[in-house]
């Protein structure tokens, strides 16, 4: 069985497994992971130039962590770090339940470790909510509860793609307010059916997080109305080394969503600087260990001091450098402390 990956970036290496099932990969690009890390962009099979199964019911969340795995040993590396989005976080969790020694890290970005039938009628919910908010000015939205409760493994693929572009809105904070930025990408998407025709026991890992023993990030845009903070907060409680970031003013696409258009007019996203922090972390305990711990110090004090000013950043609308305005200096005096012993084990190991 033939599944495709694509390669971009430079760094260590993170695999990206996107969401549906079904959705094509192109969606979960990330630019600014890319230019710290070598990003792997899994083509699930059932979608765009990977195979097709030849039973339509073993399109499961097993199957998608059994081929991942196939990946993962085409790569010979001894461990990656990765990242799973809505469904693609379902196969990373259970990538990381039965391979749990081939991780170095994974980022757990909207998606929940349940999708029972609680979880789908929070999700129409919160879609009936979403209509209510913006029918009368968007009458395209009335009938976005019956679009999200279509059987996509009833269609063909085109029919699978126009219903995902419609619903598309819903996903977003605010796509009306930033249509023109956002269209692009909605037109962009595409749905595949048969990753849909798998047959399986809903998705429930809620009593096998605390085997989760990988350091864990989980990610979760505060308006997401599909696998939202409710949903986070499980997995953060549930794997014993997780830390939750919520994105205010933020959907289900935050890699989407919270660009910042910086002075030179190049588009980064602000998280890669934090992701590549975490990276490197990882990657000192791997090949100097001796240094991890000191660094370790550095980054979780920088953080401390850090919190506050980057939540009011992240609040912002940001056009410019100079239009972050915090109100405040940024002091900085504490990170000055844990440098030091870092310094001097860096001497001792060179």
């Amino acid at each position: 069985m033939e599944q495709r990956y694509h390669v971009a970036g430079s760094g260590p290496v993170c695999i990206a497994h996107s969401g549906g099932p079904g959705i094509g990969w192109e969606y979960l690009r990330m630019l600014g992971l890319e230019e710290c890390l070598t990003m792997v962009y899994i083509e699930p099979v059932g979608t765009g130039d990977s195979g097709r199964l030849p039973d339509p019911n073993d399109y499961t969340v097993g199957t998608f962590a059994s081929l991942l795995h196939r990946v993962v040993e085409r790569l010979e590396l001894p461990k990656v770090t990765l990242l799973g989005h809505s469904h693609g976080g379902f196969v990373a969790q259970q990538y990381a339940l039965d391979h749990p020694d081939r991780l170095n890290a994974i980022v757990l970005y909207d998606t929940s470790p349940v999708a029972d039938e609680q979880f789908w009628s929070a999700a129409v919910s919160a879609t009936k909510r979403f209509v209510q908010r913006h029918v009368d000015n968007h009458a395209e939205v009335a009938d976005y509860v019956a679009a999200l409760n279509t059987r996509f493994d009833l269609l063909n693929d085109d029919d699978a793609t126009a219903v995902l572009r419609h619903i598309m809105p819903a996903y977003l904070f605010d796509y009306w307010g930033r249509e023109k930025e956002f269209a692009p990408a909605r037109q962009s998407l595409r749905r595949y059916a048969a990753p849909t025709r798998g047959q399986s026991a809903p998705f429930d890992v809620r009593n096998e997080l605390p085997g989760i023993t990988t350091w864990t990030l989980v990610l979760a845009g505060r308006q997401d109305f599909i696998r939202g903070p409710r949903w986070a907060r499980l997995l953060h409680k549930g794997i014993p080394e997780a830390e939750l970031a919520i994105l205010e003013d933020t959907g289900h696409l935050a890699h989407i969503e919270r660009f910042v258009v910086v002075a030179s007019g190049q588009v980064r996203e602000v998280s890669a600087l934090l992701a590549c922090m975490a990276f490197h972390q990882t990657w000192l305990q791997i090949e100097a260990s001796a240094l991890a711990g000191p660094y370790a110090t550095l980054v979780a004090t920088a953080r401390a001091e850090a919190g506050a000013h980057m939540s009011l950043a992240w609040q912002q609308q940001i056009a410019t450098d100079r239009g972050m305005k915090l109100g405040m200096a940024y002091p900085g005096s504490s990170q000055t402390q844990p440098a030091p012993p870092g310094i001097k084990v860096m001497h001792r190991q060179l």
